[in-house]
């Protein structure tokens, strides 16, 4: 979930072609982000730790990624939220 007082520190930018997990997971490693938010479709945040408000609301992420829309980039206020393990983006 997320609020007027952003849960991620670093917005990338709205990217209304390309969004995925997988686009914004680059962008983030680029600036050495290691956790991915990707948020109504095409807004793409990292940060360096979880949000701490993780409250689940799956049936909120509904939002289609602009850059694929078989799957889900959060909603609105609403996170889809990665982090980097072992090399790999995992959904939290």
């Amino acid at each position: 979930m997320d609020y007027k007082e952003r849960v991620f520190v670093k917005k990338i930018g709205d990217f209304k072609k390309d969004n995925t997990p997988e686009f914004c997971a680059a962008k983030c490693a680029e600036l050495n982000y290691d956790v991915v938010g990707v948020q109504f479709g095409q807004e793409c945040w990292c940060d360096h730790v979880v949000p701490q408000d993780r409250s689940p609301s799956e049936n909120h992420c509904n939002k289609p990624c602009n850059g694929d829309s078989s799957i889900t980039c959060g909603g609105a206020w609403r996170f889809n939220v990665y982090e980097q393990k072992s090399g790999q983006y995992i959904v939290i």
